[in-house]
């Protein structure tokens, strides 16, 4: 997989697609790359040509409708998963073209049940609330242990880190950064929260050299 994350990259991108001008469901702060990142995905998404994107965490479908950018052209396949599936936007989730389903990938029989289903998809975002990092960093090793090949991407990975701007979301049990984000390996990931989320957008892989990141 080749992804050029850079700032340039991005916005040479966007002005080519018109991905928001196209979908009316962001307010203009979403739009700004390195505050929201959906500017990111967006990107992504013109970048993956045959390939598989699986979401966990659903929300209100911003994301997976971010992801879905150019999907139609570049056949790419877009899984979304939310317990709660009284959030999701019917209409957002309906334009991502994105499959919907509310089983719990982080319980483990389900996530043993479909466990070729997980590893074969390309991409794997990862944004559920409460963002407290336990569950999210068990399925981090969980597809370490596996031999995950595609790239992991992390939301919040810096909630509640000392001196950062989010750090009084502790206040609220949002702990990313001391329990997911500050365990990983430095070698197994690198952080684009310049171009993605300001509370911070992190991508793990186990074996990078398979992927060329540009940032």
């Amino acid at each position: 997989m080749i992804l050029n994350l850079t700032k340039e990259n991005i916005e040479n991108l966007l002005n080519t697609c018109n991905f928001f001008e196209k979908n009316n469901f962001y307010n203009s702060e979403d739009k700004i790359i390195g505050r929201g990142h959906y500017s990111l995905f967006a990107a992504i998404g013109i970048q993956l040509i045959n390939s598989k994107i699986i979401e966990i965490g659903t929300c209100t479908g911003h994301s997976i409708l971010s992801f879905s950018n150019n999907s139609t052209i570049n056949n790419n396949t877009l899984f979304t998963y939310d317990i709660n599936p009284c959030n999701v936007c019917q209409n957002i989730l309906k334009t991502s073209g994105a499959i919907f389903s509310n089983i719990n990938l982080f319980d483990p029989k389900i996530r043993e049940s479909n466990i070729n289903h997980i590893l074969s998809a390309n991409i794997i975002f990862i944004d559920i609330d409460p963002h407290i990092g336990i569950i999210e960093y068990d399925m981090v090793l969980w597809l370490k242990k596996n031999k995950y090949e595609g790239l992991i991407i992390l939301d919040d990975i810096y909630l509640s880190k000392t001196g950062h701007e989010y750090e009084n979301r502790k206040i609220e049990g949002h702990y990313m950064y001391q329990n997911l984000w500050a365990k990983i390996p430095d070698n197994e990931k690198i952080c684009i929260s310049n171009v993605g989320h300001s509370s911070g957008t992190g991508i793990v892989c186990f074996n990078f050299e398979k992927h060329k990141i540009i940032i």
